[in-house]
């Protein structure tokens, strides 16, 4: 098992010895902070509980070790208080700070995940309950305190009964161990999974724990002789670092047998070392230094420096041949990224405003960190005063414990078209958390909802009203039309063609976009000979529109299709059929609005010209430009625009190309000659 650096002074009976744990803390804490922890222990003595007193010493003295801020670790001595009822909500809102109340309570709105997982109903909705978890929690801190008692609760598992000891690591495996890597906390989430992994796999866990112990010796050795080569060699280069040996945590290695389906003899990285040094640059010399002196193996090179992990996670790691032609795992990082990895969110507290660093997280963990406690411990405005993200999704729950996600502003109707389309049409009613509530009910994450259904397969033509407010997203609205298209298509044809007349679906304006590019106001050849104001008009004879007869029609102007291409039409107010190519992003994002006013379209006689949109890359443009209009004219093809870009940091160009063309076949011959014009690079039909 992973042996993590416990800095928790215990007594002889392993509960936890307050008072040297305050001397810690004073060592590693402001003054008035410890003395704001001293006051909270105090009041939690007075209730005379010894053993939530010890529970809350635990927790606390875990998420110190984290360097959690000091409002969290008075909230994690309290929780034990709470959770076993030897405190109300009516006296812990007496005694304590508004805060530090709803931080306890926060956490303890936690527990109703535990339920789920407890029941079984984990199976393939684990990423959709640690969303929700996140989803459910204004302020990160009291994911903190659930992660300290889940810790507290895996160190003293003799204390539970079997089945107990099941349940506790199934959740600690499903929610709480992917949480804390989800916040760059690895010093709990190697224990947690070490801990969780002895319940559940205890053959695996055994057998893995004897192959390291019966080796440890001839290993430790063997990595010490390394160390200290590695060390001199350092010195040399006068680098200032750190080096350690690195003990791989039991789960992952397993994990790594699975993933790979080596044997334990084939791992290569239960040798490994760590390298901290003090700089970025300071890394990659490091870095430079072994890769010169060691053979490297470049399929097990990875630099989390330059492309982060989504947690936020930074180290470089390769793999080399050490002496004797061992291979080593070396790990390379600065000690402020060592200190994000060990301690993720939790000690982001420290940092004033503005000094923290952005180090590529995604977007919901990092608005996770600017609800962390320095910006009420350093007199920054209160979590609560924090705006919250712009969240799109609920998390809502069935009866039976599935989750479920929605947009947000979803109601029980599109609850039930969301559990099954059935569902959705037998609707008529809903019950929330029990009760029964209208059918504009906004639905909140975390709520249970229960659908009340008829006999009879039965949607309203209400339901699609917006002003009525029952039915808000774009899935649900999609399955209603749906069904009464099925019903009777005609009159769904004439009732679109009558749709109201604010649609904003058409926006054939879509940028292209090159990374490192940049537009140029550079001046054009002289096109004039070749320039076509306007594309020819279609002759009706070319396309044949499924359903309909005699409809005006006309070509999208945002992916400009051409004869022969895959198309689909949709049906505009006042302005007949739109056609567009089968994989234009307008026609799917319209189509999954407005299912109805999709029609099948199919090509008649080829006949007429096409605008057609050509980007090309190219070395020179001069050079380009005068082949490609060689070339055009030769080839009777119409300009109907031209324009060009230069890259800032490489010798390119591109340029942009709105044609004539016959057909997809004479635009596929056309693209073959520009590729093998000398100076083009690339040639791609716009979008």
């Amino acid at each position: 098992m992973v042996q993590v650096t416990h800095q928790i002074p215990l007594l002889d009976s392993l509960e936890v010895d307050a008072a040297a744990w305050f001397v810690y803390l004073y060592g590693r804490y402001p003054k008035d902070s410890v003395v704001e922890i001293e006051k909270t222990y105090t009041q939690g003595l007075a209730l005379n509980a010894p053993d939530a007193m010890n529970q809350g010493l635990w927790m606390a003295a875990i998420l110190s070790e984290l360097l959690a801020g000091p409002t969290t670790l008075s909230a994690a001595l309290i929780y034990p208080f709470y959770t076993s009822q030897v405190l109300s909500e009516k006296k812990l809102g007496e005694l304590f700070a508004p805060d530090l109340v709803r931080m306890v309570l926060g956490a303890w709105q936690l527990h109703s995940l535990e339920v789920l997982i407890d029941q079984g109903r984990s199976a393939g909705n684990s990423e959709a309950l640690r969303k929700m978890l996140l989803t459910m929690v204004n302020d990160v801190r009291v994911v903190l305190i659930q992660l300290a008692l889940q810790v507290f609760l895996l160190r003293h598992l003799d204390r539970l009964e079997a089945a107990q000891q099941k349940r506790l690591a199934q959740r600690v495996s499903v929610i709480y161990a992917p949480l804390a890597n989800r916040l760059g906390i690895g010093q709990l989430k190697w224990e947690m999974e070490d801990l969780a992994f002895h319940v559940t796999h205890p053959a695996a866990y055994a057998h893995i724990k004897q192959q390291l112990d019966e080796r440890r010796q001839d290993r430790e050795r063997y990595m010490a002789d390394f160390m200290r080569m590695l060390e001199t060699l350092i010195q040399t280069q006068k680098i200032k670092a750190e080096i350690s040996g690195r003990v791989k945590h039991i789960f992952s290695i397993f994990r790594k047998m699975e993933k790979k389906h080596l044997d334990f003899d084939a791992l290569f990285d239960i040798r490994a070392v760590r390298l901290l040094t003090q700089d970025i640059n300071s890394c990659y010399r490091l870095l430079s230094l072994i890769h010169e002196h060691f053979m490297p193996i470049q399929s097990e090179f990875s630099d989390y420096i330059a492309s982060p992990k989504p947690n936020g996670y930074q180290s470089i790691h390769t793999v080399i041949q050490g002496p004797q032609g061992r291979l080593i795992e070396v790990q390379i990082r600065t000690f402020e990224m060592h200190e994000d990895s060990e301690m993720g969110v939790a000690a982001h507290w420290r940092y004033k405003e503005g000094h923290g660093r952005d180090i590529g997280l995604e977007s919901r963990i990092h608005w996770l960190r600017s609800l962390l406690e320095w910006q009420k411990e350093l007199g920054a405005s209160s979590s609560q005063d924090t705006p919250h993200p712009q969240d799109d999704r609920i998390y809502v729950l069935t009866p039976q414990g599935d989750v479920f996600d929605l947009p947000m502003g979803s109601t029980p109707l599109d609850f039930a078209y969301r559990v099954h389309t059935t569902i959705g049409h037998r609707f008529r009613g809903a019950k929330v958390d029990g009760v029964m509530v209208p059918m504009t009910t906004h639905l909140q994450t975390g709520q249970r909802v229960e659908i009340l259904t008829r006999a009879e397969i039965k949607p309203s033509r209400d339901w699609l009203d917006k002003r009525t407010g029952v039915l808000n997203s774009p899935r649900a609205r999609q399955k209603v039309q749906q069904w009464f298209r099925e019903q009777d298509p005609v009159a769904s044809l004439e009732k679109a063609e009558k749709s109201d007349k604010s649609d904003k679906s058409e926006k054939p304006e879509k940028s292209d976009k090159i990374d490192k590019l940049e537009s140029l106001s550079a001046p054009l050849p002289d096109l004039s000979s070749l320039a076509v104001k306007h594309p020819s008009k279609l002759n009706t004879e070319a396309l044949t529109i499924h359903g309909v007869d005699n409809m005006m029609f006309r070509m999208a102007g945002c992916c400009k299709p051409v004869y022969g291409d895959g198309v689909q039409g949709y049906i505009t107010q006042g302005r007949g059929v739109t056609i567009h190519r089968m994989q234009c992003p307008a026609l799917q994002m319209m189509q999954a609005r407005s299912l109805e006013r999709i029609v099948p379209v199919h090509w008649g006689r080829e006949m007429g010209r096409y605008e057609v949109s050509l980007v090309l890359v190219s070395q020179q443009r001069d050079v380009t430009l005068k082949a490609l209009t060689q070339l055009l004219a030769q080839q009777k093809i119409g300009i109907l625009g031209l324009h060009t870009q230069r890259a800032r940091e490489r010798e390119l160009d591109l340029i942009r190309l709105a044609l004539e063309i016959e057909s997809r076949d004479r635009l596929a011959e056309l693209q073959n000659m520009l590729a093998r014009l000398p100076e083009v690079i690339e040639v791609r039909r716009g979008e």
